[in-house]
């Protein structure tokens, strides 16, 4: 797929460091406006042209160019040099008006008593709440009904079911062992 914007590379990674020979080749092909973007962490010259018949015309030429290869991008590079009449795309910094100063809270008053602060938690032990209970202890009646909880809010019961008396126990599936590992010890 052609892009207006071709991606410059070579083996030995020397286009990093110079990129003079792709500098030079450019300026020959005389193709028209174009804009370079050095990326020397990436080992990569990114060739941005006004369009993509430019780009062709750069990839029909790429034979002179020795052991730097160039590939297209997978999409076209918009900006001042493709369209110049469009504004950048990017946010517009906003006005300076004031700047608000977020501060830390404030300590207490020198005369706070940091004792009064917060009483300690109670110590409530599980049989001091034994008076304290409005709900039933369990119950079971002659059916097999079993009562978990009553309260006012509601009430659990558990009934137990009939046919599970009446059914037989089916044997577990027997699964395969896993297999052995080289690494395993006999």
């Amino acid at each position: 797929m052609e892009t207006n914007t071709l991606i410059a590379t070579n083996n030995s990674g020397s286009l990093a460091h110079d990129v003079g020979p792709l500098k030079n080749w450019l300026l020959k092909s005389g193709i028209g406006e174009m804009q370079l973007i050095h990326l020397p962490s990436f080992k990569r010259v990114l060739v941005v042209t006004e369009s993509k018949e430019a780009a062709s015309q750069l990839m029909s030429k790429k034979g002179d160019l020795g052991d730097i290869r160039l590939r297209y991008t997978l999409t076209d590079t918009e900006g001042a040099l493709v369209n110049p009449d469009e504004e950048m795309g990017r946010l517009q910094v906003p006005p300076h008006k004031r700047t608000f100063l977020i501060s830390p809270p404030t300590s207490p008053p020198p005369e706070f008593d940091y004792s009064r602060c917060e009483e300690p938690p109670d110590r409530v032990g599980p049989t001091d709440l034994s008076g304290e209970t409005d709900f039933e202890e369990s119950e079971t009646d002659n059916e097999g009904q079993r009562t978990l909880l009553s309260s006012s809010a509601g009430t659990i019961t558990i009934k137990p079911a009939e046919t599970l008396r009446d059914r037989k126990q089916e044997p577990l599936p027997h699964t395969a062992l896993p297999p052995k590992s080289i690494f395993d010890e006999e």
